[in-house]
C-alpha cells in the first residue's frame, strides 16, 4: 500500500501508531487437527475429511436393510381380511336396499330372525343376528318405537322377555324381501352356482368346526 508523505511524517512523529495486529487469514483459522485436503488427496478420500457423508450412507444402508427384512403388510394376503372385506361390500349393498324403508341392515336381520312369530329371547336373538346385547338392545328399541316389533313376557318365565314381530313389521319385511332375494341372487350369479355352493359348504364347515365346543 502506498503511503502519502504527510501520513508517513505523522507516523514518524507518533501521531499515528502503526497497527501491529496481524490480520488473520484462512490459513490461520484453527483446524482442530484436521488438515484441509488438497485436490488430489481429497479425490477418493472424502470420508476422511467429511465423516457426515459416511454417516448418511450408513443410514441409507440401514433403511434399505430394514425395508428388505420387514414383514409383508399387504392385508389381502390374510383370509380373514378377505372375508371381512367381502362381508363389508355385501353389507353396504344391502344397506342401500333397506334404507328405502327407513331401516338399516341390522334391523332387517332382526326382523328376519323374529319373522317366525315364535318369540325370541334377547340372548337367542343376539346369537342369531351376530350382535352383542347392548347393540341389540339399541336396535330393538328403535324397532319397538316404530311398532315393528314388541316385547312380551314369557308365559313360563315372567323374568324373561321375548321379542315378537308385529303386523307392521311383517308388512315391511314383505316389501324388503324381493330386493334382498335379488341381491343375494346377484352374488351367487357372480360367483357361479358351483362356486357359490362350494363356498357355502366351506364356510358352514369352518363355522361348525371353529365354534365353541
Amino acid at each position: 500500500m502506498v503511503i502519502s508523505c504527510p501520513e508517513r511524517q505523522a507516523r514518524e512523529r507518533g501521531f499515528i501508531k502503526r497497527s501491529t495486529r496481524r490480520v488473520r487469514t484462512i490459513r490461520d483459522a484453527p483446524t482442530n487437527g484436521v488438515r484441509a485436503p488438497s485436490r488430489a488427496r481429497a479425490r477418493g478420500h472424502l470420508h476422511r475429511y467429511f465423516p457426515q457423508k459416511v454417516y448418511l450412507r450408513k443410514i441409507q444402508l440401514f433403511v434399505i436393510h430394514k425395508a428388505s427384512t420387514m414383514p409383508d403388510t399387504d392385508l389381502s394376503s390374510y383370509l380373514a381380511w378377505l372375508i371381512a372385506s367381502a362381508h363389508r361390500q355385501m353389507k353396504l349393498s344391502l344397506a342401500q336396499l333397506t334404507a328405502e324403508e327407513g331401516v338399516n341392515e341390522e334391523h332387517w336381520r332382526i326382523l328376519h330372525a323374529v319373522s317366525d312369530e315364535t318369540g325370541h329371547s334377547m340372548s337367542e336373538l343376539a346369537a342369531q343376528v351376530l350382535l352383542n346385547l347392548p347393540a341389540l338392545t339399541k336396535n330393538v328399541d328403535k324397532l319397538v318405537s316404530r311398532g315393528l316389533v314388541q316385547r312380551s313376557a314369557d308365559d313360563y318365565d315372567s323374568r324373561k322377555v321375548l321379542i315378537f314381530i308385529t303386523d307392521r313389521g311383517i308388512k315391511l319385511l314383505g316389501r324388503l324381501q324381493p330386493g334382498v332375494d335379488a341381491h343375494h341372487a346377484a352374488i351367487e350369479e357372480a360367483l357361479g352356482p358351483r362356486n357359490a355352493k362350494q363356498l357355502k359348504r366351506l364356510l358352514e364347515r369352518f363355522i361348525e368346526e371353529s365354534g365353541p365346543r
